[in-house]
């Protein structure tokens, strides 16, 4: 893969965790999505990336802006029901407060 990519990224689990809350409480007009870990893990990374200040640098490296346009591949449903209902019920691995944006 490192003669074909431009970049990769690492997160931490609540990054999986955020993005499986996301679609499972999608906003209106938007499809619900039954996702774990593995496959949510591309729409939190993509949240983080897009509204964290820290990202600014890898935002500028991607060249991505508000006429970007991106793929993700959800790759997992709900292999651990109860795994997914902590998570998405319970709120297993909350975002840091210092992580949280406002909504838009």
């Amino acid at each position: 893969l490192k003669d074909t990519v431009d970049a990769f990224v690492s997160v931490p689990d609540y990054t999986a965790a955020h993005g499986m809350r996301v679609y499972a409480t999608p906003l209106k007009g938007d499809p619900f999505i039954v996702s774990g870990e593995s496959g949510a893990v591309t729409l939190g990374a993509l949240l983080s990336i897009l509204k964290q200040n820290g990202a600014q640098q890898l935002r500028e490296f991607l060249k991505m802006d508000e006429d970007s346009q991106i793929l993700l591949i959800n790759t997992e449903g709900n292999t651990d029901p109860v795994l997914f209902r902590q998570i998405i019920w319970a709120g297993s691995n909350p975002v840091p407060k210092e992580f949280w944006f406002d909504r838009e």
